[in-house]
């Protein structure tokens, strides 16, 4: 309940400084960890941390509120699991790569 009142908090100094505030489909929970937030967002493009296996389904219900929340660009879920058990998904896991 504690996180619930800090969330719609944090929703609400940010909608009172002008940001859209889109509720999507995640868990923070370390180990247990579903962050479909921790993506790669480039022109044209969303590359959506998914989990599949017998968490498909939310896979399909987070990609499809992407979609909804960012009209014109294509939601590409990518299997990421693994890296979402240690607390991390795409963004981080390139963020480590060094620049070419």
């Amino acid at each position: 309940r504690k996180r619930e009142v800090e969330r719609i908090q944090v929703a609400q100094a940010l909608a009172k400084e002008g940001f859209r505030v889109v509720g999507v489909p995640s868990l923070s929970a370390g180990r247990r960890s579903l962050c479909t937030v921790n993506g790669l967002h480039a022109p044209g493009v969303y590359l959506m941390p998914a989990n599949g296996g017998f968490l498909a389904a939310f896979d399909q219900t987070a990609q499809r509120v992407w979609e909804a929340a960012l009209p014109g660009v294509k939601v590409l879920p990518i299997r990421c699991a693994e890296t979402q058990r240690r607390s991390g998904a795409l963004h981080c896991a390139v963020l480590a790569l060094p620049k070419p």
